[in-house]
């Protein structure tokens, strides 16, 4: 699998490995499986230029919107100090 997908390369359509690869977080797949579980739908991928731009991920049931969950890359953790 190729991790140098840009999300906000429109001539690059994501599969969902792409996108769970790009988010890095167990809980993002967790939640992609329980919503078509739940709803018995599937991910629709768009390009969008409005408030959450580039590549989405829109589940829909019916012709009405479920959710866009956002996809935020996670690049790892950041160890905090604590304070004494």
């Amino acid at each position: 699998m190729n991790n140098n997908w840009n999300k906000m390369d429109r001539s690059w359509e994501p599969t969902s490995e792409i996108v769970t690869a790009y988010v890095n977080n167990p809980l993002w797949s967790d939640l992609c499986r329980y919503v078509e579980a739940e709803y018995q739908v599937k991910p629709v991928f768009e390009y969008s230029r409005c408030s959450m731009p580039g590549w989405n991920v829109k589940y829909r049931k019916a012709g009405r919107s479920l959710c866009t969950p956002e996809q935020i890359q996670k690049l790892g953790f950041h160890k905090k100090s604590k304070l004494k």
